[in-house]
């Protein structure tokens, strides 16, 4: 009999009148949430199915367990392990507990299959640098296979620490140093202290000729921001990167397969083609760095504002999806103002299809506003508009206007009347019929007017 424990797998065979096992099913109270692969419980089904079914009464189904081949389990075990992590997005710092850690723990030959995959070794988690030998092992299980690392290390001052802690830091992320060229996504999150030991003494100049994601998560806000680096990236292998409360160097030559940016409380100068590090200085190339950038959220960031207009580092046509989140200004000030003005003309985009304005206090919401005002629409390909927490009743109706395809209205921790009360002009986003309310949907309620209140949305909005 198979002892379970705290990771809890349950197989529910189906259709045993048949003597055919149907649809296997597993539920895992980490791994949830996610689409089913539908290729892999095909196999999975055939599999089953070659299966002998003259088990007898189904006293207890985990018992089968112990008789399922080596390589239904093996695929069993494959199939969770590329189920995908959470985006970064959304991770909300949840510890990721590692699977097969897990399943070697069920029992001997589970153990003994699982450490005979190389593939399931490829997720790993660090927690603590006490252990460098554990880490060694854990890597050589991956062969020489890409592996993602996520390392959440306690906020200590590595410095104070007695030497032998000192020795251990030392040796594990000198192992580390040996294993980049396999490194695939990196996941930091800790303090500054140890962001300053990681990539100023390990690190340092260092070329990741694999990684494909990047997240720094500095976890003190209030502390000043460091930059970490120089590093260097495959720009046809980098796609995803995300720094929080933190600041990185690298080459812009490394940043051209960029397909994803988020920044929180980080340097706006990471948006601006001239305020980016060029080994070809002072001579600045006008092709901007990131070319394929398609998703950008901006939280608490503004950019260094210049002479002129900042140029933008990315292809603004390009563009498909912005988060601007957390974007105040405490004091009305010229220099404030620039600093916002900025900050929505270099992300400004007609081809955007997903905009989110969340938390914009009343001033950068207002300034915001302000910006929409032209005969044609701003915002013309923008099919999905989300306004959280920010102040409805300075909506007028040249930001109607500027939104004249969405289909999917998200109005979330607001007070709606002020939109709902301009959203019963039929001219004003034409094709919407549901008004999501914190998280409601709502019918939308149109008043035919005797006249035309709003000129039509039409036209082509200027370069």
């Amino acid at each position: 009999m198979v002892t379970l424990g705290r990771f809890r797998v349950y197989l529910l065979f189906l259709n045993l009148r048949n003597t055919s096992f149907q649809l296997l099913t597993l539920e895992t109270h980490e791994l949830e949430g996610f689409d089913l692969q539908e290729y892999r419980v095909c196999h999975l089904n055939a599999m089953i199915r070659a299966v002998p079914s003259q088990f007898g009464a189904l006293a207890n189904p985990t018992g089968y367990v112990d008789h399922l081949p080596h390589e239904v389990l093996g695929e069993i075990f494959e199939w969770i392990r590329c189920i995908p992590c959470p985006r970064i997005l959304e991770q909300q710092h949840k510890p990721f507990r590692m699977t097969p850690m897990l399943l070697s723990h069920v029992c001997s030959r589970w153990r003994r299959i699982v450490l005979g995959m190389t593939s399931q070794w490829t997720r790993l988690e660090m927690n603590s640098t006490t252990h460098p030998d554990v880490f060694a092992e854990l890597l050589s299980r991956s062969k020489r296979l890409p592996f993602s690392l996520f390392i959440t290390l306690p906020t200590l001052d590595i410095e104070r620490c007695p030497d032998a802690k000192k020795v251990d830091f030392r040796e594990t992320f000198t192992i580390l140093k040996r294993n980049v060229p396999r490194l695939r996504s990196l996941q930091i999150r800790t303090n500054n202290a140890t962001f300053f030991l990681i990539f100023n003494k390990f690190l340092r100049n260092v070329h990741f000729p694999r990684l494909e994601l990047l997240s720094l998560e500095q976890v003190d806000p209030a502390v000043r921001r460091y930059n970490v680096g120089p590093v260097e990236f495959n720009p046809a292998i980098f796609r995803h990167l995300r720094l929080e409360n933190i600041m990185i160097d690298c080459d812009a030559t490394c940043l051209g397969g960029l397909r994803r940016v988020h920044l929180v409380n980080s340097a706006g100068t990471l948006l601006d083609q001239t305020q980016l590090m060029h080994s070809t200085y002072p001579v600045i190339p006008e092709a901007p760095a990131m070319p394929q950038l398609v998703e950008l959220k901006v939280e608490c960031t503004h950019l260094v504002p210049v002479r002129s207009h900042n140029t933008p580092s990315f292809r603004r046509g390009e563009l498909r999806s912005l988060i601007l989140s957390r974007i105040s200004m405490p004091m009305v000030t010229d220099d404030a103002l620039q600093r916002i003005d900025n900050l929505f003309h270099i992300t400004y985009s007609p081809s955007l299809e997903i905009l989110v304005l969340d938390r914009l206090d009343q001033p950068s919401f207002q300034r915001f506003v302000l910006r929409q005002q032209s005969i044609y629409p701003k915002f013309q390909s923008v099919n999905s508009l989300s306004l959280i927490d920010v102040d409805l009743s300075i909506v007028d109706h040249h930001f109607m206007r500027a939104f004249p395809r969405v289909t999917q209205l998200n109005l979330i921790a607001v007070n709606p009347q002020p939109m709902l009360a301009l959203l019963q002009n039929p001219a004003y986003m034409p094709t919407l019929t549901l008004i999501n309310i914190d998280h409601q949907s709502h019918p939308r309620v149109i008043c035919v007017p005797t006249a035309a209140v709003a000129p039509s949305a039409g036209g082509t909005a200027p370069g």
